[in-house]
């Protein structure tokens, strides 16, 4: 964690690697096939110009795609989302993909740690997968939640006679 530092406008990006599973469907009449999202990982090049596509496995009924160079970004007015995810029985980290034409799959673009940031994308055309969060980036993510979220001090109402 010491390698990243808070900057002025309060957020942190590191790249992350995303792998992606794709099995064959059998006698769907809309679908030949389903994916998910089987993990994110920190990139540990540190390069954001090294973007890479790679297929890791082929099977006869599962391929396996790498996407590496990914950015993974935190907001400080995200952190509320944040908090609320690392709180939560099972922490994820959310795919973002767009379909792409030319390959035949879904092509991840942005992976986030907020709810509401990937049900934004979500309403609209784009699909999101959802991860278990590796520790390392569960880590990372506490550490900036602790230096920039304050919750709302909850407070009662009194009730008006």
């Amino acid at each position: 964690m010491s390698d990243f530092k808070i900057n002025p406008d309060k957020h942190k990006k590191f790249q992350v690697t995303v792998m992606m599973e794709r099995q064959e469907i059998a006698n769907n009449p809309w679908t030949d096939a389903s994916w998910k999202a089987l993990g994110v990982m920190i990139d540990s090049r540190h390069d954001p110009e090294l973007k890479n596509f790679e297929r890791v496995v082929a099977d006869a009924d599962i391929e396996q795609y790498l996407w590496s160079g990914l950015p993974l970004a935190l907001y400080a007015d995200e952190c509320e989302s944040y908090y609320y995810n690392l709180m939560s029985d099972n922490p994820l980290i959310f795919v973002i993909s767009r379909a792409n034409e030319v390959l035949n799959l879904p092509e991840p673009f942005v992976v986030t740690a907020s709810f509401d940031e990937a049900n934004a994308y979500q309403e609209s055309d784009d699909q999101v997968f959802s991860a278990a969060m590796a520790p390392d980036i569960y880590r990372w993510i506490e550490g900036f939640v602790l230096e920039n979220y304050v919750p709302e001090k909850k407070y009662k109402r009194k009730r008006k006679v």
